[in-house]
């Protein structure tokens, strides 16, 4: 996330890379590395848009043990598709053409119901299509209660159980500098491992700078802490980093990456928002202030609400952070024609980014592999049904809509929403040829004389008049609506409906329940997180998915154990880093010299040096810039959009 006034890589300045890299900075820049493993895109496809439609559409007549499908074939499981049938398998793998169930897809068959319209249909079998010709993979089933290499039980659902209250193990202590070492150690000595040495100061304050600047340090400032022997010299390092402009940038640039940020609104038009540049001014500056990460995570979800209660420092800000939820992905060509999927969209990226779970899973039916319900899931549907998003403009329907006023005065905030409502609808009647053309236009230039004159952000706000509870759509089809689902929570975690005043969206009660510190999820997450981006692995390796398709943690007495610490230091996301980079473990050698620990420990699961890792575009470029003293670090206006 730094700025730049140039970007061409010439041959001399790759060579800069390497002396820069791994051999100086303990970081392999131009090295391979190994990336978090997460769900892979395949397992996410067959979830979305294969399991339910045939659990919807074809289990009904296929179930295994059902008298028809013991002649023909079953749906259950990928068996019963790849070698069941009266005339051979339904399906083979690789080979869409000579498989007998995209005929089934394509022309119907029986009692076959494929649902919405045609165009539907023809998506569910380019669906097919795609899912054969890549081998018709099936993700495994939800794993048994196993134990993590300590003797811990972590069954399926262990990210949903309470976060424990651990003691650091006493016998490490010898070695540690704090907690963390302790529980690190412990395990090392389990697996008869041992640390190697400390890193040298010029690779450990390269690492440092990387890690929350995204910058190499300057030869002065190596220098002088090379010079400094005082036993707080690499404190002084980490705070003074952590007062860096450039640690907003850096550490905003990876929340950014979890928001979705873009400064376009996506999908076929990807309209130009230039608004959205607030958005991620807030994000930086977020991070710089330090906000307490549950602050940071409620004013995201519903900042509006804590503004129009008359925050006197934080409006404007709080309005902004919605940016969040309205940078959900824009669907189609029209208008919220597809409002469902845009909503889908939100809650998919609160899920992962925040719960580290796949909550658009259950938007079809009951989640396979986790404790989450449908009605889970349109209880929180219905929290975004009561919102207001911002629209771009797209081909067929050109007008900038909804977008929020920045402003405390009602009487400006309700004149520009009817002002906006307005010119919405005549733009409408205008690209659909409804009505006199010439008078529209004439119509218009005179509504856009009477503009409020008012600053706006890509932001939501509750619907006016339209807030309330949602009804279930059967098999994820907007237009086969079952009964109303009231607005709650994921029942395993909370059960009961939120209390929600009358008239509101509700996104409040849901921001405060994501941000509560009884939520075994959210903390866990964010710990997570920061580690990974220290570490270049997370102590759950699937930094996403702590469900049952994810990796369980390799240390899960630390990972509690930093959750509740983290609460307890009012979600601080500084002294977070402050306690990660104090640690031994943080600050060691990425010479893996110990040839047994290696065959003992290849992948180092239990840290026993520092992983040399890769370093991302943005710093290996930066890094250039910075150096040939081009890198230009004041903020950006708005995107220059053509």
């Amino acid at each position: 996330m730094q700025w730049h006034k140039q970007s061409l890589l010439s041959v001399r300045c790759w060579r800069a890379l390497e002396v820069l890299g791994a051999g100086v900075i303990g970081l392999g820049l131009l090295t391979p590395g190994k990336a978090p493993a997460e769900v892979s895109p395949t397992e996410t496809f067959f979830e979305m848009r294969i399991r339910p439609v045939l659990a919807e559409q074809c289990q009904q007549c296929h179930a295994k043990g059902d008298a028809a499908a013991e002649s023909t074939f079953h749906v259950e499981s990928r068996t019963g598709l790849v070698t069941e049938g009266k005339q051979g398998p339904i399906v083979k793998p690789g080979k869409p053409k000579a498989s007998h169930l995209i005929d089934l897809l394509r022309n119907g068959h029986g009692k076959i119901d494929l649902p919405w319209n045609s165009s539907r249909q023809s998506q569910i079998t380019r669906d097919f299509t795609r899912w054969i010709r890549e081998g018709a993979q099936w993700p495994s089933s939800p794993s048994q209660p196993s134990q993590s290499s300590s003797g811990e039980k972590l069954g399926p659902e262990w990210a949903f159980e309470p976060v424990e209250k651990v003691t650091p193990p006493d016998e490490a202590s010898e070695w540690a500098n704090n907690p963390i070492d302790q529980f690190v150690r412990s395990k090392q000595r389990e697996h008869g491992l041992k640390p190697v040495q400390n890193a040298e100061k010029r690779t450990l304050i390269r690492r440092a700078y990387f890690d929350l600047t995204g910058l190499p340090p300057s030869p002065e400032a190596v220098e002088e802490f090379v010079n400094d022997s005082s036993p707080d010299a690499f404190d002084k390092v980490i705070d003074r980093l952590l007062a860096s402009p450039r640690y907003g940038e850096r550490w905003g640039r990876h929340w950014l990456d979890l928001a979705r940020y873009a400064d376009t609104s996506g999908d076929a038009s990807d309209t130009p928002v230039p608004e959205a540049r607030l958005y991620r001014n807030y994000v930086i500056d977020a991070f710089n202030q330090d906000i307490p990460y549950d602050q940071f995570i409620i004013e995201q979800i519903a900042g509006d609400r804590l503004a129009f209660k008359r925050s006197p420092q934080r409006w404007r800000e709080q309005i902004i952070a919605t940016g969040f939820v309205a940078l959900s992905r824009q669907f189609g060509n029209r208008a919220y024609a597809d409002r469902h999927m845009i909503i889908q969209n939100t809650l998919d990226t609160i899920g992962k980014s925040m719960l580290g779970m796949t909550l658009a899973c259950a938007r079809c039916h009951d989640h396979k592999f986790d404790p989450i319900s449908n009605e889970d899931y349109y209880g929180l549907y219905g929290y975004f049904d009561s919102t207001r998003y911002p629209h771009a403009g797209t081909e067929h329907t050109p007008a900038r809509t909804n977008f929020v006023p920045l402003t405390q005065d009602d009487e400006v905030f309700q004149k520009f929403l009817q002002w906006d409502d307005k010119r919405f609808k005549l733009t409408k009647k205008l690209k659909g040829g409804d009505g006199d053309r010439e008078k529209i236009k004439e119509k218009l230039k005179a509504l856009e004389k009477e503009r409020p004159e008012v600053d706006l952000a890509w932001a939501v706000i509750d619907k006016p008049g339209e807030t309330g509870n949602s009804r279930l759509q059967k098999s994820g089809n907007p237009h086969n609506k079952g009964k109303k689902i009231r607005r709650g929570f994921i029942e395993r975690i909370t059960s009961g409906p939120a209390d929600i005043p009358e008239g509101q969206s509700g996104r409040l009660q849901l921001a405060r329940w994501i941000a509560s510190p009884e939520n075994p999820l959210t903390a866990r997450v964010m710990v997570n997180r920061i580690w990974q981006y220290h570490f270049g692995k997370g102590i759950v390796p699937t930094s996403s998915t702590f469900g049952a398709q994810g990796k369980k943690p390799s240390h899960p007495d630390l990972l509690d154990w930093l959750a509740r610490r983290f609460i307890k230091e009012d979600w601080s996301i500084k002294a977070m880093h402050r306690l990660i980079m104090q640690s031994k473990t943080y600050q060691l050698s990425s010479k893996a010299a110990h040839p047994r620990a290696r065959e003992t420990d290849p992948n180092n699961k239990w840290y026993w040096h520092y992983d040399r890792r890769r370093l991302e575009a943005e710093p290996i470029r930066d890094a250039i810039l910075a150096v040939s003293g081009t890198l230009d670090r004041s903020r950006p206006g708005p995107y220059p959009f053509p």
